[in-house]
């Protein structure tokens, strides 16, 4: 199994890459479409993926970043979890808690909060009566197109999520 060579400037051709076409999600749609989710018990929170308009089958906005918004219903706690990639909460609508790593923080609408890779972390909202929901950009993306994308498993183990789902 040999690799090709190719000359620095052919490969600097290669290397430029289409930028994408601007995107917007208005409330009204984002909404309807996380009431729309079912709830279930291995994942009590409701998540979706915030994609790009030119290419309907992408699960990121570009090769580095991915956006997702996320509803958890009165009372619901997502479980604890740690993966290769990073979180930039951004708190649209709710009040609640989470717990990152050793230290407990709470969060309203207008706040942000950061998550390390491979940081213990979880979301609970602490309403009884409304649903809070939350932004996430992360760097899944980069990860799994550079095949390093890891979460660590309820028994202290580690899968490496790979696109022919053997998730070793």
């Amino acid at each position: 199994m040999n690799g090709h060579l190719k000359p620095f400037a052919e490969y600097l051709a290669l290397s430029a890459q289409p930028v994408g076409k601007p995107a917007i999600w208005r409330k009204p749609d984002v909404e309807a479409a996380l009431a729309a989710q079912p709830h279930s018990q291995e994942r009590l929170t409701r998540a979706m993926a915030l994609t790009r308009t030119d290419a309907p089958d992408a699960f990121s906005l570009n090769e580095s970043i991915s956006l997702m918004v996320q509803a958890l219903g009165p009372g619901e706690r997502g479980r604890s979890h740690s993966h290769s990639f990073w979180h930039l909460y951004f708190v649209l609508k709710g009040q609640g808690v989470s717990v990152i790593g050793d230290e407990r923080i709470t969060w309203s609408a207008g706040d942000s909060f950061y998550v390390p890779a491979w940081t213990e972390h979880d979301l609970q909202n602490l309403s009884q009566d409304e649903d809070a929901i939350v932004y996430s950009a992360q760097n899944l993306p980069q990860h799994a197109f550079g095949g390093t994308l890891m979460r660590k498993e309820a028994d202290g183990g580690f899968t490496h999520v790979t696109s022919d789902g053997d998730g070793r």
